[in-house]
C-alpha cells in the first residue's frame, strides 16, 4: 500500500482488528541498505476467518516508491530488490489510486537500453565455468555441482527476460509461468532446466 505518510503500528493493528484479524507479524521489512530512502517500508501480517486466511501487507510512501523507480529507470541501478519491485509494479492491478499506478507503469513501460546492457554484463558472470562444472559432475560432488548448474540456469533465464525488454523478477518463483511468457526461448526450456538441475 502506498501512502503520503505510513500509519503508525497502533493504527495498523487497529485496522486489522476492526476487520476481525489477528496480528501474527508486525515489523520492518526494509531491504538493505537501511539508509536508502527507496528501500524503507513497514509491514504486518494477520489472519482472518475460520480458515485463518493470511493477509500480508507492505506499506511504502509514495516518495520512496518514486525514488525507487527513478533509481532504476533514470540511474540504472541493479539492486535486485528495486528491480523486483519495478517488475511487480509493471503488471500489478490497482484496487484504488489507479491514476498513480498508471503513471508509474507508464514511467517503467520501457526497459532502458543502458540498464539492459548493464544487466546482461552482470548475468554473464557465472562463477562456475565449464572446466569446474564438468569436474564437479564427474567426481559426484552433487551439492556443489547443483549450485553451479542452478546459477547458470538462473542467469540464462534472467538474460532471456532482459533480452525481451522485461524487468527481471526478484526471484524466479513460478518458473513455468515466467518461461511460458517468454516469446523467445529454447525449445522445451522448462524440461531442459528441470533435467539439468536434477543432474539427470
Amino acid at each position: 500500500m502506498y501512502w503520503h505518510s505510513i500509519p503508525t503500528e497502533a493504527e495498523r493493528v487497529a485496522i486489522a482488528q476492526r476487520l476481525g484479524g489477528h496480528i501474527v507479524e508486525l515489523g520492518e521489512p526494509s531491504a538493505e541498505p537501511k539508509d536508502d530512502p527507496a528501500l524503507q517500508s513497514q509491514s504486518e501480517a494477520y489472519v482472518i476467518g475460520n480458515y485463518d486466511l493470511k493477509i500480508d501487507i507492505t506499506h511504502i510512501t509514495i516518495a520512496s516508491q518514486q525514488k525507487l523507480i527513478d533509481d532504476v529507470v533514470l540511474r540504472y541501478e541493479t539492486h535486485e530488490y528495486k528491480l523486483g519491485a519495478v517488475e511487480g509494479l509493471s503488471h500489478c492491478m490497482a484496487l484504488a489510486g489507479q491514476a498513480l499506478i498508471a503513471k508509474w507503469q507508464e514511467e517503467i513501460r520501457l526497459l532502458p537500453d543502458a540498464l539492459a546492457h548493464k544487466l546482461m554484463r552482470q548475468y554473464a558472470q557465472m562463477w562456475a565455468q565449464r572446466p569446474l562444472r564438468d569436474m564437479l559432475i564427474k567426481r559426484g560432488d552433487v551439492l556443489y555441482a547443483n549450485r553451479a548448474l542452478n546459477d547458470i540456469a538462473e542467469k540464462v533465464v534472467y538474460m532471456l527476460v532482459v533480452v525481451q525488454g522485461q524487468y527481471p523478477p526478484l526471484r524466479l518463483k513460478h518458473l513455468p509461468w515466467i518461461i511460458e511468457a517468454l516469446e523467445l526461448k529454447p525449445t522445451n526450456m522448462l524440461e531442459r532446466i528441470t533435467q539439468i538441475c536434477s543432474l539427470a
